[in-house]
């Protein structure tokens, strides 16, 4: 059973992918080339379907321009709210 969040992160995992497919030009079909993954798996992705593991992520991220985004990517997936600054010693 997947929890509210569990949902949430899916989603924005496929908007992320679909937006990076649409700037990177590319189609599902060579997405899912560029990934050595089926074009379901792409379209289920992309949906908010399907719950991707990590090694999938890694396989997209990789497709969809290489280790550069891996930690943009990463920024972007963090499921915890941003944390706040640590207090000043100096003040």
């Amino acid at each position: 059973m997947h929890s509210h969040d569990d949902a949430s992160a899916s989603v924005d995992f496929g908007q992320w992918v679909k937006s990076r497919r649409l700037a990177e030009l590319l189609t599902q079909e060579q997405l899912a080339e560029r990934a050595g993954l089926s074009v379901r798996t792409v379209r289920n992705l992309e949906a908010g379907r399907s719950k991707a593991r990590l090694p999938t992520r890694r396989l997209v991220i990789v497709a969809l321009g290489g280790s550069r985004l891996i930690d943009a990517a990463a920024m972007h997936l963090d499921s915890g709210p941003p944390r706040p600054a640590p207090p000043d010693p100096n003040r």
